[in-house]
């Protein structure tokens, strides 16, 4: 099906078994891994520092010199996987810490460092994503949706393209007993917008004041300029956090600053996850039982 490496060995996997070579080119010698984690995308795999990553009819496989074992396990189940992901057709690549999985609905990327996983719309369909080793860029094949011609692109381009808005939710903790956390922080990352979005939005205050900024009805095609030729500019909105603990929304919270926050006391749960949606770039989020240990972890 396809081959991957790991230092001097190379991987071979197959649409059954997994296979080690090592050793020299005229006397390799072959190991049989146990397990059988059959390779469904030859365009899926991809090699990194941690061994081999690849779709399989499970999930997402690494694997290392020790054998296979299933990396996805912590991020979706079977079913999941197989519904919303069409392993089959997964085209990845390594960009960033992140193995990149393009699907035939859009992009997921597992995250090898922080162990996140990622959900990402890509419209219209991407394909032959390529690491570029003259500039270390990430690009792919798509073509457009009205002409259908194919044309190559850059993933995030460069640091000013606009941030899209976005939903992150943590995986589900189990905790070792009821607890409370009373206290958060969500870190914004404002080094790359900070002051052109202050500029912005003083531009379209001032546009408001003056009585614009309404558009022009059925007169050119809509978002066609700025906006509407409006000549409004593009603002960043801002974040919103969400707690939830056994399953029940327990606060919600618009963050504007990086100072902490309270979370609800007097309620105990054993499971708990968070969530935040906008579209301002997030350094860090902490949960804690008290303020004293954010505080002291910052």
């Amino acid at each position: 099906m396809g081959l991957g490496w790991i230092g001097n060995a190379i991987v071979v996997l197959t649409d059954q078994f997994i296979y080690l070579l090592t050793g020299q080119a005229d006397s390799m010698s072959t190991t049989k891994f146990p397990g059988r984690y059959p390779c469904l995308s030859k365009a899926g795999i991809v090699s990194c520092e941690i061994g081999v990553l690849y779709p399989s009819a499970e999930g997402i496989v690494l694997v290392t010199l020790d054998g296979p074992q299933l990396f996805s396990y912590d991020y979706f189940t079977k079913k999941q996987y197989t519904d919303n992901y069409s392993p089959s057709d997964i085209r990845a690549a390594y960009y960033n810490s992140q193995y990149f999985a393009f699907h035939n609905s859009g992009c997921f990327s597992l995250n090898i460092k922080d162990k996140t996983l990622s959900r990402i719309s890509t419209s219209p369909i991407a394909a032959a994503p390529h690491v570029s080793l003259e500039d270390s860029q990430l690009y792919f094949i798509s073509g457009g949706e009205e002409d259908g011609v194919n044309a190559l692109y850059k993933f995030a381009e460069n640091s000013n393209d606009a941030y899209m808005i976005y939903t992150y939710r943590s995986k589900d903790y189990l905790l070792p007993t009821d607890l409370n956390f009373s206290s958060a922080r969500v870190v914004l990352d404002v080094s790359e917008w900070g002051a052109a979005n202050a500029a912005n939005i003083a531009s379209n205050a001032a546009i408001f004041a003056s009585g614009g900024g309404q558009g022009v009805v059925n007169e050119p095609t809509v978002n066609d300029g700025e906006v509407n030729y409006d000549g409004l500019k593009k603002v960043y909105t801002g974040n919103t956090f969400r707690f939830y603990g056994d399953g029940v929304l327990l606060h919600t919270r618009s963050i504007t600053s990086n100072d902490p926050f309270r979370l609800p006391g007097g309620v105990l749960y054993r499971r708990c996850y968070f969530e935040i949606t906008g579209d301002l770039p997030v350094s860090e989020i902490a949960v804690a039982t008290s303020m004293e240990e954010l505080l002291d972890a910052a």
